[in-house]
């Protein structure tokens, strides 16, 4: 098991690079999915929104509960149920579009880069004539493993939208608003 894996760093450095090694990790990862299938040494997420709490269930037919621990950087921020793959749990502090993925056997935390459209300019063909700033909305559809690629993907759908800083802006600037440039588009990282 990978906690074991972990707890056995302490005996040799060597032993502890072996989670960092992408090469060891892949051929961990393919030896243990093709020894254990879904059905075996399961475990769910059990998300109790009354206590904010998250706890593991695992066990023939699911009956120790462990309560998980949080780390205090996603203690405050949002689980989402659908967001699990391979164990890593999805988090997101929708108001500043903050997204964390958290390995809670290793209790490693990622920290994903804002979107380079959160500070959105728009190019130099628009060019209107009111007072404009740019809000940007991004809705999470998807978070995963890719076999293929041995990597994690998050997708999510981006909305830029004008805001005019004005009561009666010009019908060219509300064209323009609506123009090409600033339909909503998919990001993947």
């Amino acid at each position: 098991p990978l906690k074991s894996l972990k707890r056995f760093g302490c005996v040799r450095k060597s032993w502890s690079l072996l989670s960092d090694n992408p090469s060891f990790m892949s051929l961990y990862r393919h030896k243990f999915f093709s020894k254990y299938s879904y059905n075996d040494d399961t475990s769910l997420i059990l998300h109790l929104h009354d206590d904010e709490k998250l706890c593991s269930l695992s066990g023939e037919s699911f009956e120790n509960m462990v309560e998980l621990e949080l780390p205090q950087q996603i203690d405050h921020m949002k689980f989402l149920g659908f967001g699990c793959a391979n164990g890593i749990l999805y988090f997101e502090e929708p108001l500043i579009n903050k997204i964390v993925l958290w390995n809670p056997t290793t209790n490693e935390l990622k920290i994903i880069p804002l979107s380079p459209f959160e500070s959105f300019s728009p190019p130099a063909t628009l060019n209107f004539d009111a007072p404009v700033s740019f809000v940007t909305y991004l809705n999470l559809h998807g978070f995963g493993y890719d076999y293929v690629a041995d990597d994690y993907k998050l997708i999510r759908n981006t909305t830029i939208i004008c805001k005019f800083h004005t009561i009666w802006p010009s019908d060219r600037d509300l064209l323009l608003g609506r123009g090409e440039s600033l339909k909503p588009f998919w990001e993947i990282y």
